[in-house]
C-alpha cells in the first residue's frame, strides 16, 4: 500500500498536470489515485483537504469540458437525423455514417463521456440512417457470393479446356478463349474480401498453361517474322520497283502471322524501317523528274 507521502506526492503530480494545461493526463492520474485512497482505512485530515482539492479541480474541468462539447455533439445528433431522411446512395451514406460516428468517438476521447440521454438520441438516429443501407450492403454481400460461385465455375471451364482441348488448338483459338475468360472473369466482381485472393490465385493457377502455350506461340512468331525482316534487308535487285514489289509481298505475309505479343509493335517497326530505303529511292526519282521538267519548262 501506497504511503501517506507518496500520494501527496502524486496529489501534486495531478495538480501539476492541471496546471500545465494536460487535463486529459491530470484526469487519467486522478483516477489511479482514488483507487489507492479508497484503500485506506483512515484517511489524514490533510490528505483529505489536498484530495478534495484536486477532486473539485477536475470536477471543474469536465463541467467546462461539458459545456464546450455538448454543442458539438447535439450537431452530430442533428446531423445524422437529417441525414436518415435524405436520399443519398447508400454507399455514401455509409462513408457519412462512419465520419459521424469517428467524431462522436473523438469527443468522447476528449472530454467527459455523452450523457445516457445524448448517447440514445444519438444511437437511435444512427440506426435510423443504417436502415438503408443495411440493405444495400446485404444485397451486394448476396451479388458477391453469387459472383464467387461464377468465378469457381470460370476456373473450372478454364481446367477443362486446358486438360481435353489445348493441345490441339491453333494460337489464335486459345488467345481467344483467354480473352473471353478474361472478360467473364472481370464481369463477375465484386466477391467478398476473403473470397478474393484465394479465387486469385486458383485462376492464375489455372490459367497458367495457357499463358505458357500463348508465350511459346508468340515466341515462334517473333522468330519468323524476324527472318522476314531479314529477308527485306537482303532485297538488292537493280530495279528498285522489283524491290517494292517483293517487299509488299514480304509485308502481306508478315500481316498475316499471328501476333508475337510483346514483341509485336517492336518487329513491325524494324519490317517498315528495313523497306523505307525502297520508298525513299523512289521519292528521289519523282523529285529528279521534277526538277528535270522544272529545267525544260524555264
Amino acid at each position: 500500500m501506497e504511503t501517506h507521502k507518496e500520494l501527496f506526492n502524486k496529489i501534486e503530480e495531478v495538480e501539476k498536470y492541471f496546471s500545465t494545461g494536460s487535463i486529459k493526463y491530470g484526469q487519467k492520474a486522478l483516477k489511479a489515485l482514488n483507487n489507492e485512497i479508497k484503500l485506506l482505512k483512515k484517511i489524514p485530515n490533510k490528505l483529505k483537504h489536498k484530495h478534495n482539492f484536486v477532486l473539485a479541480q477536475s470536477r471543474y474541468f469536465n463541467d467546462i469540458s461539458s459545456f464546450a462539447v455538448e454543442p458539438k455533439r447535439d450537431k452530430l445528433i442533428k446531423e445524422i437525423k437529417e441525414l436518415s431522411g435524405s436520399e443519398i446512395d447508400p454507399k455514401k451514406k455509409s462513408q457519412i455514417i462512419h465520419a459521424i460516428q469517428t467524431q462522436w468517438q473523438k469527443l468522447d476521447h476528449s472530454s467527459r463521456p455523452a450523457t445516457k440521454k445524448q448517447w440514445k438520441a444519438f444511437k437511435e438516429e444512427i440506426d435510423k440512417a443504417w436502415e438503408p443501407c443495411a440493405e444495400f450492403f446485404n444485397e451486394l454481400d448476396r451479388i458477391k457470393e453469387k459472383n464467387a460461385l461464377q468465378r469457381k465455375e470460370l476456373i473450372k471451364k478454364i481446367n477443362i479446356y486446358v486438360n481435353s482441348e489445348l493441345i490441339n488448338k491453333s494460337s489464335s483459338d486459345i488467345y481467344k478463349f483467354s480473352k473471353f475468360i478474361f472478360s467473364e472473369w472481370q464481369k463477375y466482381s465484386p466477391v467478398r474480401d476473403e473470397d478474393f485472393h484465394d479465387l486469385k490465385k486458383e485462376f492464375n493457377e489455372a490459367r497458367s498453361p495457357i499463358i505458357k502455350a500463348l508465350s511459346q506461340y508468340e515466341e515462334k512468331h517473333a522468330l519468323t517474322k524476324k527472318e522476314l525482316i531479314q529477308k527485306v534487308t537482303q532485297l538488292n535487285s537493280d530495279d528498285n520497283k522489283v524491290n517494292l514489289k517483293n517487299f509488299m509481298m514480304l509485308k502481306q505475309s508478315f500481316m498475316k502471322i499471328p501476333s508475337a505479343g510483346k514483341n509485336e509493335k517492336k518487329l513491325w517497326n524494324q519490317f517498315n524501317k528495313a523497306g523505307d530505303k525502297f520508298f525513299e529511292i523512289e521519292k528521289n526519282k519523282k523529285i529528279e523528274k521534277i526538277t528535270v521538267i522544272n529545267k525544260m519548262i524555264d
